[in-house]
């Protein structure tokens, strides 16, 4: 096996003195059918960046949607972590693992929507173990513009795998196996203030094919600012031209099908977001954090996390898409 020459996996372990700086972790885990989807992320408080933000959000069958935010110092030299979880980076460029153990609240898509995050306190208990394994090339974005290195992180990574683990809530077991999974590492200024609209979208394909996809506009602007993507075939990588994005304007945008078209040497790929299978509705503030729901008595961005279907020269695959929007400066 050969030996991982990539960008630091870990937390930083010296904590730069810079305005608005921020690290970051994300992780998702996703059931292909759609019955059980995780968002994870964590990263350093801009309050106090020794202090970890945890924030959790799980899709069941059902339509129930649960989440937990809440903020710790669990973390160490190999991972991040909060009061209740910690996600470990077991081996660099191969396999990370998510363990979750507290009370978690509930809610559906239409109140988080319309009311923001229930004012109930959590009542039931969650355990949740998680592991990510590659499947696909890591995807280090090197985004040479302004708007990567000031609002996306200096340092980002992105790596497409399988999800395996358990679920535990209400006395049942929910397993994935063999699913899909996404996870993310960033660091770096976080100035989200002129930040307009994005789309972070990924995906595989029983073939063997993955692609990357990471754009964002700016405020008062038409063209994008920022337009990063890789295309992979099994463990080689591509950079990639963006050809074509659908970014979202409104909250009608929701659970909306859209596609993108990509350029590579591996030639022209088309992919259909087919269908949405689960979503989830966060707003994103300044100083650069996120909270569930629609905030309705602050300036936010209003974001949606989906689990999506995928149709691409003939096969169906799955992946994550993230889209965002501003209506005015945050």
């Amino acid at each position: 096996m050969n030996e991982y020459t990539g960008p630091d996996e870990y937390p930083i372990q010296e904590i730069p003195d810079t305005a608005q700086w921020s690290e970051n972790f994300a992780a998702m885990f996703v059931d292909p059918s759609g019955a059980l989807s995780i968002m994870y992320s964590i990263g350093r408080w801009h309050g106090d960046p020794t202090l970890w933000r945890e924030f959790i959000l799980i899709s069941l069958a059902d339509q129930r949607l649960l989440y937990h935010r809440g903020y710790g110092r669990t973390g160490d030299k190999r991972g991040p972590g909060g009061s209740l979880s910690y996600y470990e980076i077991i081996e660099p460029g191969r396999s990370a693992r998510l363990q979750f153990d507290g009370p978690v609240s509930e809610s559906v898509f239409d109140s988080l929507m319309s009311s923001g995050p229930d004012q109930e306190p959590p009542a039931k208990r969650c355990k949740i173990d998680m592991r990510f394994d590659a499947l696909a090339p890591l995807w280090n974005m090197k985004g040479d513009s302004v708007e990567a290195s000031m609002m996306a992180g200096a340092m980002h990574i992105d790596h497409i795998g399988v999800a395996n683990g358990t679920l535990e809530y209400e006395g049942k077991t929910y397993t994935i196996s063999q699913g899909y999974s996404v996870r993310d590492h960033s660091r770096g200024v976080r100035d989200m203030s002129p930040y307009g609209a994005h789309c972070w979208i990924n995906g595989c394909f029983p073939g063997g094919r993955a692609f990357y996809l990471y754009a964002m506009r700016l405020q008062g602007q038409q063209e994008l600012g920022m337009e990063n993507a890789a295309v992979a075939q099994g463990q080689t990588l591509y950079p990639a031209k963006l050809l074509h994005t659908d970014l979202i304007s409104s909250a009608a945008d929701a659970k909306t099908t859209h596609r993108l078209v990509l350029e590579s040497d591996l030639g022209r790929m088309e992919v259909e977001v087919s269908k949405v299978l689960t979503c989830f509705p966060i707003s994103m503030v300044m100083p650069f954090d996120t909270a569930v729901g629609r905030l309705n008595k602050r300036n936010s961005a209003l974001m949606f996390d989906e689990t999506v279907s995928l149709s691409w020269a003939g096969e169906q695959g799955i992946g994550w898409s993230e889209r965002g929007v501003a209506s005015e400066p945050l």
